[in-house]
Order: C-alpha cells, then sequence, then structure tokens
C-alpha cells in the first residue's frame, strides 16, 4: 500500500467488487501490509479461526 498507483488499483477493483455484489466483511475479506507495517499473521489466525471454525 506504499505505492500510490496500486492504491489507486485496488480501489478501483473494490468498487467493482461492489457493484457485483461482493462485499467487503460479507463475502470478500482481505489483508492491507506497508513496508513499516507488516501483515500480523497472528491477528489473522485468529480472525479466520473466528470466523470459520465451530466453537465448542
Amino acid at each position: 500500500m506504499d505505492n500510490s498507483e496500486y492504491v489507486e488499483s485496488v480501489l478501483y477493483k473494490l468498487t467493482t467488487y461492489e457493484r457485483n455484489g461482493i462485499y467487503p466483511g460479507i463475502n470478500l475479506f482481505f489483508t492491507h501490509e506497508t513496508s513499516k507495517m507488516p501483515l500480523n499473521t497472528r491477528v489473522l489466525d485468529g480472525m479466520l479461526k473466528e470466523l470459520f471454525c465451530e466453537r465448542e
């Protein structure tokens, strides 16, 4: 996300997804990271478990 052209491309894609019934947080999940703030895989793992694993 450090590259402004990349960010513009991502925003265009998100708009296209929404026009086609694909909504962030409902049927689209994405991550974000920069060179200064890398992807936190521990947080991602917890989110995926919360969303997709059965609770005891």
